[in-house]
């Protein structure tokens, strides 16, 4: 339970899920892990990979040739079934387009929440690099152009289609739009979704980039004065500092208003408190370079959005590309914004360009993951390739000082931090981000845990199931509820499927490293659902006391129904009467009467909280006259308050006939 929010704001964003793939890092924590453990992702090259990309036997004799990369493996993988594409539209998609997708799917998978059981409106924000892909692979064929214009390759490689065809595929029926704005793209895209969800305009937004050049393995050409390194390392901040490596990665992040994820219990990793974009207009010195006056007004501009005093900033991941020009050009903006503060050196500094190369379109929403995670953990990984600081920059007298090894901070130490994105041609963007609100651990215990796996083919079941399993052993402290919540409500269902029961999480591990279990996985049609509710009995009573003590969603729901009771009867009624835990006051209620209150209370609370976990019923099975009543409100042939009315005619021995309930749509009767 989330016990801070009377800081809440109605601009505050909660970041609730996030997807990437990274150089080395084919997940988030993959991700973390490395920068962490101070992991330089770019690489030198041989010889073998780089005229297998098709680089010259002349070029790689030149002195000015940089044999470096920061690579992303298995881009060629992609699983064409599950996103219903035919093995030609794979082939001749971008990679950009293809782990894209992939990402937008998982970071919804980790915010618990599949479009075709979510209620709510989703948008989508993305921004992508040039296709390469195109230019190296797909216009090389004669085939391409011969009838004309082609629709199919257009679509799978142009960046305007990189959100809508995601939305297409996924059926997000939200705000759906590709933004370019060079490197600042994707920094720009989390702003803009951060806006429709404050403007109501979706109720999850998800945004991020992708940024693969084709062939990774090409090595590049240094030229004095440009943005690429001559060493191939990015020395951010140092004085020996000459550039930037390209990287390649693709990162999603899912958005929701603060307010409303916290009363969703969702998993909050850290929340957006403002975003600011501008550009820098004509106030430089040409149109690639970065300008002081634009920088320091945009982080300005996020600073008095937020109301945050600079001094509270604890960290900024700096856009950092590491070229002499832009470097000392960042650290002078920085220094403008926070010159309210006093305080010198203050306020660490980072950049992961120095870990995986600068991800162009994707360099701001890794720059997010990054910085949330920060916060998520207490911990700032250290910033790479410093040793020497520049000289251009007086870091002294400035707040600012880079944070050269990683540091495991307390609880209170990193409350605030900034993230800078910056972009060719003047685009900039800025956000202030904080943790997520504490949370108290609520006690829920059951006696069996059920967690339920499916895939659209067996290979795919057996790699979620693998992956879950994973998860468990790395995870020293976790709630086996939700886990069990989110397998069942926040996973789709697919028609390969298999379970596991278990006590403890020691239990189901090792219920899952059994041959017996690596064996199953059942491929079923889905037939009709029916409900058939039995007589009550003393073990359905005990159950009802179980969910009430441990299933937040049925005590709020059976609390809801004791207050419209108390309404109808005018008489004090509670949850635990019902229940059969406390002994009912003085009432003119007979003892039939509460009998019936009870049994209609409590299935009425299961049923609502079936239908929550997304079961929905196509026949009910009835046993009394109760049990209708609970059919017809749950079916919403008739209200809450209505069926209540008829109730206290029964409880007070008026003749109820069925013909007092409406007709009711798909609904069997055994009365």
């Amino acid at each position: 339970m989330y016990t801070d929010n009377r800081f809440i704001e109605f601009t505050d964003i909660a970041i609730i899920g996030m997807s990437g793939r990274f150089p080395n890092a084919y997940t988030i924590e993959e991700f973390f892990n490395n920068l962490k453990n101070e992991k330089e992702s770019i690489r030198l090259l041989n010889d073998d990979e780089l005229k297998e990309a098709g680089v010259s036997e002349e070029l790689l004799k030149n002195t000015s040739y940089k044999k470096y990369g920061s690579v992303l493996n298995n881009i060629k993988e992609f699983d064409n079934e599950f996103f219903d594409f035919t093995p030609y539209e794979a082939k001749i998609t971008d990679p950009q387009h293809r782990i894209f997708l992939e990402c937008v799917w998982e970071a919804l998978e980790d915010a618990g929440y599949i479009p075709n059981k979510y209620k709510g409106i989703i948008g989508l924000y993305g921004s992508t690099s040039m296709s390469s892909y195109l230019l190296s692979n797909i216009l090389k064929s004669e085939d391409v152009f011969k009838e004309g214009i082609n629709y199919p390759i257009l679509i799978a490689n142009d960046k305007d289609y990189l959100c809508t065809r995601a939305s297409y595929k996924l059926d997000l029926r939200g705000p759906s739009m590709t933004v370019q704005t060079a490197c600042s793209s994707s920094l720009v895209a989390i702003h803009l979704a951060c806006q429709s969800l404050i403007n109501q305009e979706c109720d999850i937004a998800l945004a991020g980039g992708v940024s693969i050049t084709v062939p990774q393995t090409s090595g590049y050409l240094y030229k004095e004065g440009g943005i690429l390194s001559k060493d191939g390392h990015c020395r951010a901040f140092d004085d020996q500092a000459s550039g930037t490596v390209k990287g390649n990665g693709c990162g999603i992040v899912t958005l929701k208003r603060l307010e409303e994820a916290i009363e969703d219990r969702d998993t909050i990793y850290a929340v957006i408190k403002g975003t600011s974009i501008n550009n820098d207009g004509a106030n430089k010195i040409g149109f690639t370079a970065p300008s002081i006056q634009g920088q320091a007004k945009v982080i300005d501009e996020a600073l008095a959005l937020t109301g945050i005093s600079p001094n509270k900033i604890g960290y900024v991941e700096t856009h950092g590309t590491g070229t002499p020009l832009g470097d000392p050009i960042e650290i002078r903006a920085l220094s403008q914004a926070f010159q309210s503060t006093d305080k010198k050196q203050f306020c660490a500094i980072g950049s992961l360009k120095t870990n995986i190369g600068h991800l162009d379109a994707a360099a701001g929403v890794a720059n997010i993951i990054k910085t949330a995670l920060c916060l998520n953990n207490n911990v700032i990984p250290g910033s790479l390739n410093f040793s020497t600081e520049n000289k251009q920059i007086d870091f002294e007298n400035s707040p600012f000082y880079v944070n050269s090894s990683t540091k495991e901070l307390e609880d209170e130490e990193l409350n605030y931090a900034g993230v800078s994105a910056f972009g060719i041609g003047g685009t900039n963007a800025h956000a202030i981000l904080t943790k997520a609100p504490s949370i108290t651990k609520e006690n829920h215990r059951l006696e069996n845990y059920i967690f339920i796996f499916s895939g659209k083919n067996h290979k795919t079941l057996k790699q979620i199931e693998e992956n879950l399993s994973n998860f468990l052993v790395q995870k020293e402290e976790m709630s086996l509820i939700d886990v069990a919540y989110t397998l069942g409500v926040g996973r789709d269902d697919f028609s390969v499927r298999n379970f596991v029961i278990g006590k403890t999480k020691e239990a189901i591990i090792e219920k899952m490293s059994s041959p017996s279990f690596k064996n199953e996985g059942n491929q079923k049609q889905m037939s009709e659902l029916s409900y058939i509710w039995k007589l009550s009995d003393d073990q359905d009573k005990e159950i009802y006391r179980e969910l009430y003590a441990n299933v937040s969603y049925f005590g709020k729901t059976l609390n809801v129904i004791s207050t419209e009771i108390e309404k109808i009867f005018g008489q004090k009624v509670t949850s635990k009467q019902l229940l059969g835990i406390s002994n009912w006051e003085d009432t003119s209620i007979s003892e039939e009467g509460k009998d019936i209150l009870s049994t209609f209370a409590n299935s009425y609370a299961l049923a609502k909280l079936l239908e929550k976990f997304g079961l929905q019923p196509d026949s009910i099975y009835c046993q009394n006259k109760v049990q209708t009543y609970v059919a017809a409100c749950i079916t919403k042939s008739i209200t809450l308050e209505n069926t209540l009315q008829l109730l206290q005619k029964h409880t007070i021995n008026e003749e109820v006939e069925i013909a007092d309930i409406k007709s009711i749509k798909n609904q069997r009767y055994l009365l």
